[in-house]
């Protein structure tokens, strides 16, 4: 049947804390899928090992939730991918692997009215709400800074410390 479409529903819990709600609904024909999804309390600890691949900081704590609306169309080359919702990333804490100290740290960074869309590229964020951020960052004479540094890769020096802070404790 050409309107054929599976429905599926996901409830669950990740790590006994984590959970992860989700409906959505996966056109046959066209493999098109629309879901709405919930997501709370997600550690991001799990991704480390990503992040230490690709930066010299380590990811100490945090909690990543959204909800929203997610459509996924494939195409060549590419599938389209939209997102429509909420972002909030609760008690993040990072630190910088050179200077072993605080990088960057908040008790919440909410990302409400959050629009992406893959095919034509786009992001849209309505408000952005930080709460207690923090980030040391050093400016060193030269200009360079210890953000560069750190973002550039594993093994990355960054300034040394005495260099300006910004945000507070």
């Amino acid at each position: 049947r050409p309107d054929a479409v599976v429905k599926l529903t996901v409830d669950s819990v990740w790590n006994e804390k984590g959970t992860l709600r989700a409906a959505a609904v996966r056109e046959l024909e066209t493999l098109a899928a629309q879901a709405d999804i919930e997501l709370a309390d997600f550690d991001l600890g799990v991704l480390q090992p990503y992040v230490a691949r690709a930066s010299s900081m380590k990811l100490v704590s945090g909690g990543l939730g959204l909800k929203g609306k997610l459509n996924h169309v494939p195409a060549e080359p590419a599938a389209k991918i939209d997102f429509e919702g909420d972002v909030t990333i609760s008690d993040l804490h990072t630190v910088d692997n050179a200077l072993e100290e605080d990088f960057i740290k908040w008790e919440q960074l909410q990302l409400a009215g959050l629009r992406y869309r893959s095919v034509p590229e786009g992001l849209r964020i309505r408000t952005v709400t930080a709460r207690r951020p923090y980030v040391r960052l050093i400016i060193a004479p030269d200009g360079s800074t210890n953000v560069a540094a750190i973002l550039a890769g594993p093994g990355a020096t960054a300034t040394p410390a005495g260099g300006p802070t910004l945000g507070g404790q």
